[in-house]
C-alpha cells in the first residue's frame, strides 16, 4: 500500500470513511448541475427542462443495459456464490419490473409527458457530452464486485436527490402527483433497497475474502469522483 492510500481492512472501516465522507454529498441537497440555484427556485425555463428530461431518459436505459451486463460478466461469480447472486437478482427485480415489465422507466414516461416531451422526442434523443462521460465508464466496462457494491451504495444517496427535486417540480413548477411517480418509486428503491444492497453485498465480499488491497484506491476514488459530480 503506497503512502497517503486508504486502507480498508474491513467492511465497518469502510463503511466507517463513507458514511463520514458522504454525509455532506450533494445529492443530499438535490445539487444536480450547473443550473440548480435557477431550478430550485422555479426558474428554469421550459426548454432547459425538457432536455434535462431527455437526457434523464437516457441515463435510465443505459443504467438498464448496465444492470443486465453486469449479471453477464460476472455469471462466474454469482455461480461460485449463490447468495451473492440473490444480491444482484433482487437489485434487477427492482430496476426492470416494478412497477411492471419495463420498470422504473415505464413511469419515468408521465413526467416526460409532462413537461411537453412526446414519445418521439426521447427515442429520438441525443446524449450530451457529460451525459456519454458519465455513463461510458458504467457501460463499457465491468468493475470489480467491491467496485460495484461501492457504487451501489452511492446508489443509494440518488434518493435523497429524488426527495428534493420531486418537491420542487411539484411546488415550483406545478407538476402532479401522478406525474412524478417515477421520483417516488426512487425515493424509496434508492434508499431502502439499492444502498442497503450495495452494503450488503461490499459486507459479505469482505466475508468472502473478495476485497483486496488492490481494490482500495478505487472504492475512495469513487466515492470522491462522485462527491465531486463525476
Amino acid at each position: 500500500m503506497a503512502n497517503g492510500e486508504i486502507e480498508f481492512a474491513t467492511f465497518e472501516s469502510f463503511k466507517t470513511w463513507f458514511d463520514e465522507k458522504t454525509k455532506d454529498h450533494p445529492l443530499k441537497n438535490g445539487r444536480w448541475g450547473p443550473f440548480t440555484e435557477d431550478f430550485a427556485r422555479g426558474r428554469v425555463p421550459r426548454e432547459l427542462l425538457k432536455e434535462y428530461g431527455k437526457q434523464l431518459y437516457i441515463h435510465i436505459q443505459l443504467t438498464n443495459v448496465y444492470t443486465t451486463w453486469l449479471l453477464v460478466s460476472l455469471s462466474r461469480l454469482w455461480l461460485k456464490y449463490p447468495d451473492l447472486y440473490d444480491i444482484i437478482a433482487a437489485k434487477m427485480g427492482s430496476e426492470l419490473a416494478d412497477p411492471k415489465p419495463g420498470g422504473h422507466g415505464r413511469t419515468f414516461v408521465k413526467f416526460a409527458h409532462s413537461i411537453g416531451l412526446d414519445d418521439e422526442d426521447l427515442f429520438y434523443a441525443k446524449p450530451a457530452l457529460d451525459t456519454e462521460a458519465r455513463l461510458n465508464r458504467f457501460v463499457n466496462r465491468v468493475p470489480s464486485p467491491a467496485l460495484t457494491a461501492v457504487d451501489w451504495m452511492l446508489e443509494g444517496l440518488v434518493g435523497h436527490f429524488m426527495k428534493v427535486n420531486r418537491d420542487i417540480l411539484h411546488e415550483k413548477y406545478g407538476l402532479p402527483d401522478e406525474a412524478l411517480e417515477y421520483f417516488d418509486i426512487h425515493i424509496h428503491a434508492d434508499l431502502e433497497e439499492h444502498g442497503p444492497e450495495g452494503e450488503m453485498l461490499l459486507e459479505r465480499l469482505y466475508k468472502l475474502g473478495l476485497v483486496t488491497e488492490d481494490d482500495y484506491a478505487g472504492m475512495s476514488a469513487r466515492v470522491e469522483r462522485a462527491i465531486a459530480g463525476w
